[in-house]
């Protein structure tokens, strides 16, 4: 009796030690990240609207758009406050190069496209008409003058904060750009239909195609530093090493559409449709799926330092932290 109470008082010890090491495993090993994306909100209802844009300047303040309101946070996003209301259009687009500095593109079918700027970190905005865009699907600034914002085949450019715009490009009728991203004045990216991705060194003088290796649709063009990163349809991971001279494929383990990527040297995630989140700790040579709090669609995904937050479709926000 005694050898038996002693068997099972040993089996129950090895039992609690191997499930505190699974935990263990699943916070710090290998895919150690799995467990740290946290739901922090999300609607029930179908007809919600999604979180279009995220920008975050530090841990605590940052700024999001759904179609028809601008909303803020000062606690790193546990609660927001309704900063802006869209006016008779439909917000698209938001960035901030700074806690006070930002833009938001909005879109209104009757009256064309507008860009709306701030210069107090959201407590007032001028409003800019652009005419050349009815719709604006993303835009982007170098820094607090010079910007290039896109929609349908057609990308347009400001050298003064977004007060006036100059149509720089006219694709093809059946050619739809998605995203535009800057790293200067001087050079520029654009993706879009078909693995259209269209490059400029002189500030948008002159659009060059470039070889993409897919007919993918390509959604979001992201660099951090001198690397960049490029998601779409069908699991499209592109990575360039070369300053965007050239662009690579990434074997990715998902086929869904990606809609938005981080990569921070070695640690990166993309999200995408039905609440994908992939992840790489080798700087986007592997990547592999995690497990995710959300099925719903993640759209954008901001980081400041060690923290992140993905939004998506019905409001949903999703927040990471080490």
């Amino acid at each position: 009796m005694r050898d038996s109470g002693n068997h099972r008082f040993l089996l129950l010890g090895f039992c609690l030690a191997s499930a505190v090491l699974t935990v263990l495993i699943m916070t710090r090993g290998g895919s150690s990240v799995t467990a740290r994306w946290r739901l922090v909100m999300a609607d029930t209802l179908n007809d919600a609207p999604s979180i279009k844009d995220l920008s975050f300047m530090d841990p605590r303040q940052g700024w999001a758009i759904t179609p028809a309101v601008l909303w803020e946070t000062t606690d790193g996003g546990q609660t927001w406050k309704e900063q802006l209301k869209a006016n008779d259009e439909v917000f698209c687009s938001l960035r901030f190069i700074n806690q006070t500095s930002g833009w938001i593109a909005s879109s209104q079918l009757s009256a064309g496209g507008s860009i709306l700027r701030t210069r107090d970190g959201g407590k007032t905005w001028l409003r800019y008409p652009v005419k050349a865009l009815t719709v604006i699907e993303s835009m982007s600034f170098c820094n607090s003058n010079a910007g290039l914002a896109i929609g349908n085949n057609v990308i347009i450019h400001t050298v003064d904060e977004g007060e006036t715009w100059e149509t720089q490009y006219h694709g093809d009728d059946q050619d739809i750009l998605f995203d535009v991203t800057c790293i200067s004045p001087e050079r520029a990216w654009v993706v879009g239909s078909d693995g259209i991705i269209l490059h400029t060194t002189d500030g948008g003088r002159k659009w060059d195609h470039q070889d993409s290796k897919t007919k993918s649709w390509l959604r979001r063009v992201r660099f951090f530093g001198d690397k960049g990163w490029i998601v779409g349809n069908d699991g499209t991971i592109l990575q360039t090493q070369d300053g965007g001279a050239t662009w690579e494929p990434q074997k990715a383990p998902v086929s869904a559409t990606l809609l938005d990527i981080y990569v921070d040297d070695l640690q990166g995630w993309a999200i995408g449709e039905e609440g994908i989140i992939l992840h790489t700790n080798d700087g986007g040579r592997s990547w592999q799926r995690q497990m995710s709090p959300t099925k719903n669609t993640l759209e954008s995904l901001s980081f400041f330092g060690h923290q992140g937050w993905a939004g998506g479709s019905r409001r949903t926000l999703l927040h990471y932290s080490e």
